[in-house]
């Protein structure tokens, strides 16, 4: 029985184990290199992933950071020829979106800034209005002082609205109207504050606080119309549109614009009117028909009962 056993048995299953060792590792090691392998070209894809979309939002950054940059320039060029430039860049900045905008444009947008802020506050001084539970609304000369005030800013609403209402195409034609209508909604917020001032020099301070937004920015706006007029001047854009001063024309300085143009208009209507008839200078002789004269009635040439001596024209109570 011992001669049937194989000596070599142990030995055999011992080698058999260590090749199954040998396999098992082999194919650990395999294992192992190709998750290596997979997880570095994963990683390599990772890597140039971020290196493009670093690079792109570089540039995207660059881009984007150029136009701020030039939006900035633009809103800050404007702002410095205002008095308040700080409060003037500060409310035109987060509304310039655009890198192309003009100073007509810049000038648009402080018109609706001012006009915003005005209408917030000018709720505050109605009757229900927040403003009149701070001040003592019980002194009777201080609630017609706001009284006064709310009619003031509505006009100084009405003036922001007209000045917005102007097309931009039209502006350049109507950079007088502009500032006086911009001019005017400054003065009526700050004939409002002396108001308030001479009837309580702290009530005065409070309203001066709650209108100092709007008066800065209405301030703002005709600063920069001004300017757009003088550079426009400067340049001869206006040709003979609205540059023309009233003190020019004869006018006083007082009158506005509008009336101005009427005289204008009046006055060269009349270089163009050729007199059918002409006043004689020895009295009243007219060079007119009985016939005309018995048409027009003035009172103030009756005599008697002629209406004019000499052509027998019985007076005529109506024409």
């Amino acid at each position: 029985m011992a001669s049937l056993i194989n000596p070599y048995g142990k030995v055999a299953e011992v080698g058999n184990a260590i090749d199954h060792e040998k396999v098992m590792a082999r194919r650990k090691t395999r294992r192992r290199i190709t998750i290596i392998a997979v997880s570095s070209i994963v990683l390599v894809g990772v890597i140039v992933g971020a290196v493009v979309g670093v690079t792109q939002n570089n540039k995207d950054d660059n881009k984007s950071g150029g136009n701020d940059r030039s939006i900035s320039s633009a809103v800050k060029a404007v702002c410095d020829v205002t008095l308040y430039p700080d409060s003037c860049f500060s409310s035109l900045s987060p509304l310039a979106n655009s890198n192309n905008l003009k100073p007509q444009d810049l000038f648009k947008l402080s018109i609706q800034v001012a006009l915003n802020e005005l209408s917030k506050v000018s709720g505050s001084f109605s009757k229900n209005g927040d403003l009149r539970q701070k001040l003592n609304v019980s002194d009777p000369g201080l609630t017609a002082a706001l009284d006064s005030c709310h009619e003031l800013l509505s006009l100084a609403l009405d003036h922001l609205n007209a000045s917005l209402s102007v097309q931009g195409s039209t502006i350049f034609q109507s950079l007088e109207e502009l500032r006086t209508w911009l001019s005017s909604a400054g003065t009526y917020q700050q004939t409002c504050i002396d108001g308030i001032n001479e009837m309580s020099a702290s009530s005065g301070q409070i309203v001066s606080t709650n209108l100092e937004n709007s008066t800065e920015f209405t301030s703002n706006s005709l600063a920069i119309v001004t300017s757009i007029e003088s550079a426009a001047a400067s340049m001869g854009t206006l040709g003979s549109i609205g540059r023309r001063r009233l003190l020019d024309e004869g006018a006083p300085s007082w009158l506005s614009s509008v009336d101005r143009k009427l005289l204008t208009t009046a006055n060269n209507a009349s270089q163009q009117i050729k007199a059918d008839a002409v006043v004689a200078k020895d009295g009243l002789k007219l060079n007119l028909s009985a016939k005309i004269i018995a048409k027009f009635t003035v009172k103030s040439f009756i005599n008697g009962d002629k209406w004019l001596p000499g052509y027998g024209v019985d007076f005529k109570s109506t024409l």
